[in-house]
């Protein structure tokens, strides 16, 4: 295994995760998001950037092992 390319692979990925994260926050600050949308979609946004926060750090952790 080439643990360098490896490396950049995670933290590719990591970054995604990060920028999806990101993106629905940005959707859940936004007061007329959360006022208008049903309570299922707030809900489920939440539990989707809870969902990336995880495997972000598992990344994260994987990354640092690898130096």
């Amino acid at each position: 295994i080439d643990f360098e390319q490896e490396r950049q692979r995670l933290q590719r990925e990591q970054e995604k995760l990060r920028a999806e994260a990101a993106k629905l926050e940005a959707q859940l600050s936004n007061p007329n998001f959360v006022s208008r949308a049903p309570a299922e979609r707030v809900n489920e946004l939440r539990e989707r950037i809870a969902g990336i926060a995880q495997p972000s750090s598992q990344l994260q952790q994987t990354v640092e092992n690898l130096q």
